[in-house]
């Protein structure tokens, strides 16, 4: 294995910074294998190693790790390479524990020992808690120690000291990701963290509840459940951190930002509260659109039943923004293969209409009724389509089908008679017809009739002279297809005579079409109504049919009539009163009020006159009705005919729509932050019978005119009202912005215009009064980003900044703190700051003072992570300041490149199945697009865990779709890519596909994407990483794009460029030289692919000498065996030396040799040998640079 001194030795050879010479080393090949061979003869001693503890009884700390170190020594044959194992375990009455070991494992690991080292040191990392516990205890022990060395001394302890106080345990919340959009629907996480300080080795519980505060508090229906949250936080022994999840509910709704608070309460014995609240913040993100209806069978696929009717349901439902009234149209028609008709339907005819959504209704039914019948037919279908939508709705599903089932069967008809109107007076003249209903039950798909006979019964029976013609009635009634009732009408003769009650019976008989006769008669009785004569009353309208007028009255008359008997005086009462639909009402008439009074008939007097007063108007209106009717008749009169009917005809021109607006909520303190309503009324008199619209908008007005950035999102309201049929008042909602600022009261009007149905604007505008509610004795303080978006480092520590400025009244001292916590995406953590703990502090500011600025200082790492954000949060202002601007944003850029343990397979093709054997690390092999294709991988025969496999581009990113258990990935030609299978202990089965074939895709990668040092792809990195791409530089002459990439190939291109340059192989020395963590591979190295061409010439201004590693590495003694030397003009190598590329290469991690010139002169040639291959300058003692 090389040491530090080779591997800067290959540095300066590889970057081509030599000094000038005067000679030139002749390279002897035999002479150097046989002095070489006569070094590793002489080589009989035994090394002797011995561990002992050098710091390694120390405190814990309490956070970070703790650096216990032991020394382990070689004494004996030290003149070659040697290995030897440790491993640590807990020892004695209190042993360690893995917790108490960085990354909570037993550290175990190999010394190295490279020619002539005597010594070495072993640092196991204690991991510092705030537990207090006893003293702990463990052994370092050394094994297997490599041929040719021996273990004198195998163990060594070490104490861990507990260094621990029991501190009161205290509790604080703060808020996490707690500023948040509710988003539309289902439910949003809002995340709010509690910390314990202090004594964690105990339980500790504390209590929850959520509550809405602010000027917009958040309400049940705000959360998941419509329950406002609570809960209990419970820590473990040992933990100090836990995470309150409020659930927020998503919905559509247009509306402020609402705040709640959680607040911490009882905590458990030993435990106080240190900070009690937080506050969330539920961001409406919500926009108003236009509403959207849809239509549904509801319960429409149905019998039609026998009868009547047979409601088929369809709901309707509107979504979106239904603030408004919104109406759609319908219609019906016939569909498929069986269309309804008409005749389907209630009334005989398609059904049409309208349907109107009122403001926040979101559903109606609509009822389509089906005629029921007693037809065999096929079940037919019908479509319910909606159209013609109002109030900016559009149409989602427009149409639903309804399938009306027939449910009929062939019965024998049947018929039955009853006696409807059967019993009744005579009459004194003319005829009255006593009527009878025949009804057939049973099929009705066909005509029957029977016949009908009227016959006198009884003790006084009826005979030919009651009837019409002096003769008995007879004839047939008849049922058309389809038909169920038929009346029979016998006509009765009316007389004076007075005469006993008779009698007579309608029977039926000789059926036809198949029916029978279930009920054949039925019984009616003719009254006898002759007695002495008396005055009979009866009113008729005479001109009762008339238009109204402008004004004045119009007289409306009636006429009442006496007969039979004229002597005598006689009278009745008359009173007007409204009938039908659209009744009339009292101010129709005159004196608004309902006319009334009486007739009187003198002795001969036979007619009589009444006149109704109707009142003109100019009020466009319906048509209206009214009846007088008679009531209370005297001397022994009767009413024969009661009442009789007007109308008053409408005759006015509808007066347009009239629009004004006032100010309603309109003079009210614009408040600190978020937006105040102020509200105002369009009024719309005159005609309201259509729709119509108005726009708004609204002007800065008086002395002190508002701005736009007095209102919601910078800029002057404006929008449109929408009146629809029969609507008087609209509100308009203007939102103000709350402020800190310190200002006069503003003024703004709103003002109508472009009014469209005819409507003209009465009053068309109304001011508002924004008041000013802020203090001028507050300061006013707001946090910015300076500079906040930087890489991390790989150590130390990076200061980010933020400043906090003051406005305002800055005559005072103000104070303010703040806290960092992680962002919404990829948040930071604890462990990205100094001391691991998430920064905070408090600001003072003296009178007069600005600007402060926040120095948040990050750590540097390794770890190859993705970049992360955190919040830098202004909380708890002083009693004289307010906070504006409470958040900035910072971001920490990982500057890290991924190294993962992954074993990299070779396989002879991507696609085809993979038989994988059982490994402790996950397994993958790396292959190239030769077109565009879909790659697919799937397990066979198992069920792997999710995201387990996965299909990776070349930054090492999944790019794979899971469907099934099978992923895919759309791959681009010319890149590189990878399957990563999982770790497994059993051998599994894989199968790889291809949409473009087996040739789409071919082994092999220029770059190891999962450790890019690791160019050999053999687990470890070490010089050999660098030397193969130095051989492979030589063999292209220096640099440039390679071709012919395949399955055999080293992963050469270290820094993802896409070629192979000098850069790449002092990138392997770079991390060599500046990670001790890196692991050498223990044995013997593996052997290099011989190089087959060798350097070629260029031509340049210089010429330098080229020494090539052209054979493979001498295993046995990992030594290089030169080739041939050429000389060539300045190479691809040589220009390594650029500023451009030095810059790249940091001075402190290619360093200087560590061996003194006296070392050249160590008894085996091997060093002499490897020294002229890898640095060709006359003292190995001059520095790098």
């Amino acid at each position: 294995m090389f040491g530090s001194r080779q591997i800067n030795q290959v540095a300066r050879w590889a970057t081509g910074k030599r000094r000038s010479f005067g000679r030139r080393r002749k390279m002897n090949r035999p002479h150097l294998r046989r002095a070489l061979s006569e070094h590793l003869e002489d080589r009989c001693l035994l090394a002797v190693m011995s561990i002992a503890a050098d710091n390694a009884d120390r405190s814990e700390g309490d956070s970070g790790t703790t650096s216990f170190t032991f020394e382990v020594s070689r004494v004996g044959d030290t003149g070659s390479s040697a290995t030897v194992d440790y491993s640590v375990s807990g020892s004695g009455s209190n042993p360690a524990n893995v917790d108490d070991f960085n990354g909570n494992i037993l550290p175990s690991g190999q010394v190295i020992f490279f020619a002539g080292q005597t010594s070495k040191s072993i640092t196991v990392r204690v991991a510092g808690d705030r537990i207090v516990e006893s003293d702990e205890t463990f052994t370092v022990n050394l094994s297997n120690p490599s041929s040719g060395s021996t273990i004198a001394t195998a163990s060594a302890g070490g104490t861990i000291r507990d260094d621990d106080a029991a501190p009161e345990s205290t509790l604080s919340i703060v808020a996490s990701v707690a500023d948040r959009d509710e988003g539309n629907s289902g439910s949003t996480s809002f995340t709010f963290t509690v910390t314990r300080d202090g004594d964690t080795s105990q339980s500790a519980t504390v209590d929850y509840v959520v509550a809405g505060t602010g000027t917009s508090p958040a309400d049940v229906d705000d959360f998941n459940g419509n329950v406002l949250p609570s809960g209990q936080v419970t820590f473990f022994s040992g933990q100090s951190s836990k995470e309150i999840t409020v659930n927020v509910s998503g919905d559509t709704i247009v509306e402020d930002d609402e705040t709640f608070v959680v607040t911490l309460s009882n905590p458990s014995s030993g435990t106080t509260l240190e900070t009690d609240s937080a506050t969330g913040t539920i961001r409406d993100d919500d926009t108003p659109t236009g509403p959207s209806i849809d239509i549904v069978a509801t319960n429409a696929d149905r019998d039609e039943g026998n009868g009547g009717l047979t409601p088929f349901t369809f709901t309707i439902t509107r979504t979106g923004d239904t603030s408004g009234s919104t109406t759609v149209d319908y219609s019906v028609t016939g569909t498929g293969t069986d269309p309804a008709e008409g005749s389907d339907f209630n009334g005989g005819f398609l059904p049409t209409g309208q349907v109107i959504f009122f403001s926040g209704q979101t559903s109606k039914t609509l009822a389509i009724n089906v005629a029921g019948d007693f037809d065999i037919e096929n079940d037919e279908s019908f479509d319910v389509t909606l159209s013609n939508p109002t109030g900016a709705a559009t149409l989602t599903t427009q149409q639903a089908t309804g399938v009306i089932r027939d449910d009929d069967e062939y019965i024998t008809p049947s018929l039955a008679m009853v006696a409807a109107n059967a019993d009744q007076s005579e009459g004194d003249s003319g005829t009255t017809n006593y009527t009878f209903t025949v009804t057939r039950s049973g099929s009705v798909s066909e005509a029957v009739s029977a016949t009908y006979t009227v016959l006198g019964s009884g003790t006084n029976p009826a005979d030919a002279d009651d009837f019409s013609g002096a003769v008995l009635p007879s004839n047939s009634v008849t049922f058309a297809a389809g038909e169920t009732t038929q009346t029979v009408s016998v006509p009765v003769n009316g007389d004076t005579v007075l005469e006993q009650d008779e009698t007579f019976i309608v029977t039926l008989s000789n059926a036809t079409g198949g029916a029978i006769i279930s009920t054949a008669s039925a019984n009616a009785i003719i009254r006898n109504d002759d007695s002495e004569l008396v005055p009979r009353l009866a009113i008729a309208a005479v001109n009762s049919d008339q238009s109204e007028g402008d004004s004045g009255e119009t007289i409306f008359t009636f006429n009442v009539t006496r007969s039979e008997v004229t002597t005598g005086i006689v009278s009745v009462d008359y009173s007007v009163s409204g009938v039908g639909s659209n009744q009339a009402t009292a101010d129709d008439f005159s004196d608004d009020v309902f006319p009334s009074g009486s007739v009187i008939f003198n002795d001969g007097e036979t007619s009589k006159s009444i006149e109704v007063s109707v009142r003109g108007d100019r009020t466009a209106e319906l048509d209206e009705s009214f009846v007088v009717t008679l009531s209370n008749p005297t001397g022994d009169a009767v009413v024969s005919t009661g009442a009789a009917t007007g109308v008053i005809r409408d005759d006015d021109t509808p007066i347009p729509a009239t629009l004004s607006i006032v100010a309603a909520d309109a003079d009210r303190s614009e408040g600190n932050s978020g937006t105040t309503p102020f509200t105002f009324t369009v009024n719309r008199t005159g005609d309201t019978s259509g729709s119509l619209t108005v726009d708004y908008s609204v002007v800065g007005s008086g002395s002190a005119p508002a701005t736009v950035s007095d209102f919601n999102n910078n800029v002057f309201p404006s929008g449109q009202v929408t009146f629809f049929t029969g609507q008087t008042s609209k509100t308009i909602t203007v939102f103000v912005s709350g402020d800190f600022a310190v200002e006069s009261d503003e003024e703004f009007t709103v003002v109508l215009s472009n009014a469209t149905g005819g409507a003209v604007i009465d009053v068309g505008s109304s001011t508002g009064t924004i008041r000013d509610d802020d203090d001028s004795a507050s300061s006013l303080l707001s946090i910015a980003a300076e500079n906040a978006q930087q890489d991390e480092g790989n150590s130390g520590t990076k200061t980010f900044t933020f400043s906090v400025t003051r406005t305002g009244n800055i005559s005072s001292g103000t104070s303010v703190s703040y806290v960092v916590t992680g962002g919404d995406t990829d948040p930071a953590n604890a462990a990205d700051f100094v001391g691991s703990l998430f920064p905070s502090g408090t600001l003072n500011f003296l009178g007069n003072e600005t600007t402060k600025t926040i120095s948040i200082p990050v750590a540097g790492d390794l770890l190859m992570e993705p970049d992360e954000s955190f919040v830098v949060s202004l909380i708890n202002p002083s009693s004289n300041a307010v906070i504006d601007d409470a958040n900035a944003l910072g971001l920490i850029g990982n500057d890290d490149f991924s190294e993962i343990a992954v074993d990299i397979t070779r396989p002879s093709s991507v696609v085809q199945t993979h038989v994988v054997a059982a490994a402790e690390n996950p397994s993958s092999f790396l292959f190239q697009a030769v077109t565009d294709t879909t790659l697919s991988l799937e397990p066979i025969g198992f069920t792997p865990d999710a995201n387990a496999m996965q299909i990776l581009d070349s930054a090492g990113n999944p790019i794979g779709v899971q469907t099934g258990l099978a992923i895919t990935a759309n791959l681009i030609a010319g890149q590189s890519y990878a399957v990563m299978l999982p770790s497994q202990q059993i051998e599994r089965t894989y199968l790889v596909g291809s949409s473009a074939g087996i040739g789409a895709v071919s082994i092999g990668s220029l770059r190891n994407i999962f450790r890019p040092t690791d160019t050999t792809a053999d687990g470890f990195i070490t010089a050999l990483d660098a030397l193969v791409i130095i051989n492979r530089l030589n063999e292209i002459s220096g640099g440039g794009v390679v071709t012919g990439v395949d399955a055999n190939s080293y992963f050469f291109d270290v820094s993802g460029n896409g070629l192979v340059t000098e850069l790449d192989a002092l990138m392997v020395i770079n991390r060599l030289n500046s990670d001790d963590t890196v692991t050498p591979q223990a044995g013997a190295e593996p052997v290099m692919a011989p190089l087959t061409t060798p350097a070629r010439n260029f031509e340049s201004d210089s010429t330098v000498l080229l020494e090539t590693a052209s054979d493979q590495l001498m295993v046995e003694n990992k030594l290089v065996s030169p080739a041939p030397s050429s000389t060539i003009e300045t190479s691809a190598i040589e220009t390594l030396a650029s500023e451009t590329l030095a810059s790249q290469i940091l001075p402190s991690q290619i360093l200087p040799s560590e061996s003194s010139p006296a070392v050249q002169t160590h008894d085996s040639e091997h060093d002499s040998a490897l020294s002229e291959l890898l640095l060709p300058s006359d003292s190995l003692s001059d520095p790098v640079w």
